[in-house]
């Protein structure tokens, strides 16, 4: 009888669990347990909208990055260095083409900088026994003398140039070395031809449907100062800010235009004090310390790299920007200031 008893107890027991269990209680009610409500508090709502959408914020990134350390990217023309000092300023962008000709010799020779007037060129006149005499006046911008009446002065933002090949197929030889001097020569002064010795040098064969884009390196922190335009063109440069690029063509066609020099000069100009043209200045671009940081970063990444077409520059230069914000998420630094 006892065995009995205990096993209705058991039965019991196992009944009140699973009536419990359906939300019962032993009376035949329902359950007192709370239900948890699909209602969001207003708080939490607001505190979920609050977040922020880090893919639109690295978008955003991505382009200020861009602007300031690709100049053949598709928003370097409207850049500005975020760096807090660009008040009354506006982008203002050179694209120029220049034909380069060789001499006698097969050969030809260029200097590049942005900086004065605002660009400079400067080739040779003549070659005799391996060395160039270069021309007494630069080739400078078009309209130098007007700069002056709009603005006070500039800085470069971005600067580069793409080498192309002009020569036909049939007529197409040579090479083309790309070195960065350490300073920009005199005009009327001897270069002798090949007389680069120096670790940033680079050599390309002269091909059919060539292009070769290079970048100008900044030259530290006073690259971003504000200078005075050049009140005459074609004078020398003694302490420029961006680095002084050469172009040498070696063994190509003699007497005859071989390359096309394409630049892209980016810059930040000011307007005059009271100029009409003020009231159609952008807004003073906000201080961006870790842009411009991650700028400097991929800036000498990408120029110390040959590549051998704009498309391969700018798939290389977005996996760079790409991988310099990776690096600042793992150390855990905030994007967005």
């Amino acid at each position: 009888m006892a065995r009995k008893n205990n096993k209705s107890g058991k039965s019991a027991a196992a009944n009140n669990g699973r009536s419990a269990r359906k939300g019962k209680t032993n009376g035949g009610g329902k359950s007192s347990e709370p239900k948890f409500s699909t209602v969001v508090p207003r708080a939490a709502a607001i505190q979920h909208q609050n977040i922020p959408n880090y893919r639109y914020d690295l978008t955003k990134m991505m382009e200020k990055v861009c602007s300031m350390a690709n100049p053949f990217c598709d928003v370097a023309r409207g850049g500005r260095w975020l760096d807090g000092l660009s008040f009354a300023s506006c982008p203002y962008s050179s694209r120029v083409h220049f034909p380069l000709g060789t001499l006698t010799n097969s050969g030809a020779m260029i200097f590049l900088t942005p900086v004065n007037a605002p660009y400079n060129i400067l080739t040779p006149a003549s070659v005799a026994a391996g060395t160039y005499t270069l021309n007494a006046l630069m080739t400078s911008s078009s309209g130098a003398m007007n700069y002056t009446t709009y603005f006070t002065g500039f800085r470069v933002v971005s600067a580069g140039f793409v080498i192309r090949n002009l020569m036909t197929v049939s007529n197409t030889s040579g090479y083309v070395i790309v070195s960065r001097e350490a300073a920009y020569p005199a005009p009327s002064a001897p270069v002798v031809s090949g007389g680069t010795l120096n670790p940033q040098v680079m050599t390309f064969p002269i091909q059919p449907g060539m292009e070769i884009p290079i970048i100008h390196r900044p030259l530290g922190t006073v690259s971003r100062d504000f200078t005075p335009f050049a009140t005459a063109a074609g004078t020398a440069i003694t302490d420029p800010a961006w680095d002084v690029v050469k172009v040498e063509v070696v063994g190509a066609q003699a007497s005859t235009i071989a390359l096309d020099i394409e630049l892209y000069y980016n810059y930040e100009v000011q307007l005059l004090d009271g100029s009409v043209l003020a009231a159609t200045a952008p807004k003073t671009a906000l201080a961006h310390p870790r842009a411009t940081r991650l700028a400097d970063a991929v800036a000498s990444e990408l120029i110390d790299v040959g590549h051998k077409s704009l498309e391969a520059l700018g798939d290389y230069a977005n996996k760079s920007i790409a991988r310099a914000l990776r690096n600042r998420l793992l150390e855990g630094s905030l994007l967005m200031d």
